[in-house]
């Protein structure tokens, strides 16, 4: 063989070794992938895979930044309390009774010597206040309006239950449940002698 003819077979090797190997560098990731640097992640339900967040400063590097969008910043949420200075209205606890939410105040009532029914409603009573202003101890009795008790009312305060002269007194009753209203009465006939006010929820 020709030394030209040798010299022109070793640089048709060297073209295709080296065309090769420049083939087998360009591919990235297995052929027919590649894989690109620096471009946007695609759109759609494609997953990011685990990634890290600098934790060395806090609020800073690992700060969440909204680089387009908007916020819309709520104005108002239902049934929210008010921000600011702004002061809540009156609040009413309702202790759990046998009976409803609403209200019950007899208000300030002079007693009278016969048994007189100040509500007919059923009520859970709380308390009863008594004031006696006179210079003797005076009797009271509270009783419910129901027949329940040996067919007749059941009594809760008294029978003849003394108010000391003088004096005021309150009367707890833990929110008993007095059926068919409340009644109540001075038992010594001195009418006009002692005030009582019964507060509770019916």
């Amino acid at each position: 063989m020709k030394r030209s003819n040798v010299w022109m077979l070793v640089l048709i090797l060297a073209c295709l070794f080296t065309g090769g190997v420049l083939a087998q560098l360009q591919q990235s990731g297995g052929p027919g992938s590649t894989v690109t640097v620096g471009a946007a992640l695609p759109a759609g339900s494609n997953i990011v895979g685990k990634f890290g967040i600098d934790q060395t400063t806090q609020g800073t590097t690992n700060g969440i930044v909204v680089n387009s969008g908007t916020l819309t910043a709520v104005t108002s949420i239902t049934n929210a309390l008010p921000a600011g200075t702004n002061l809540l209205g009156s609040i009413t606890t309702i202790p759990k009774t046998s009976c409803g939410t609403t209200n019950y105040d007899s208000g300030p009532t002079l007693l009278p010597t016969s048994s007189t029914a100040v509500t007919s409603t059923t009520t859970c009573v709380l308390g009863i206040y008594f004031t006696n202003n006179d210079t003797a101890a005076h009797t009271v009795t509270v009783t419910d309006g129901s027949t329940a008790c040996a067919s007749a009312a059941c009594t809760y305060i008294g029978p003849a239950f003394s108010i000391p002269a003088a004096s005021n007194m309150m009367v707890p009753l833990q929110g008993m449940k007095l059926t068919t209203g409340i009644k109540w009465n001075v038992t010594d006939s001195s009418t006009n002698k002692v005030m009582a006010q019964a507060f509770g929820f019916q």
